[in-house]
């Protein structure tokens, strides 16, 4: 399975903090950020062949669906990081 970054995409609008509705989210086995119901959050990523071919998404440590997703940061530069 190759799960890809997904760089964050415009502006991000200020009121709701950058997280979008999960309906928006990708279905491309990009890494974005999610979050629950309860308020924890995880990265993960949607799953397609999973149930069937009906898809989920997979995401550590959370037993529950998502209800709002952002793009993940870009990694920190050689520069920054000293690596």
């Amino acid at each position: 399975m190759n799960h890809k970054p997904m760089p964050a995409q415009g502006p991000v609008d200020v009121n709701v903090r950058g997280w979008l509705p999960i309906g928006t989210a990708p279905h491309d086995g990009s890494s974005v950020l999610l979050l629950g119901q309860s308020g924890r959050h995880a990265d993960g990523f949607w799953e397609s062949a999973a149930y069937n071919g009906n898809g989920c998404w997979v995401w550590a440590y959370v037993k529950c669906e998502p209800t709002h997703w952002m793009p993940l940061p870009e990694a920190p530069n050689a520069e920054i990081t000293g690596g």
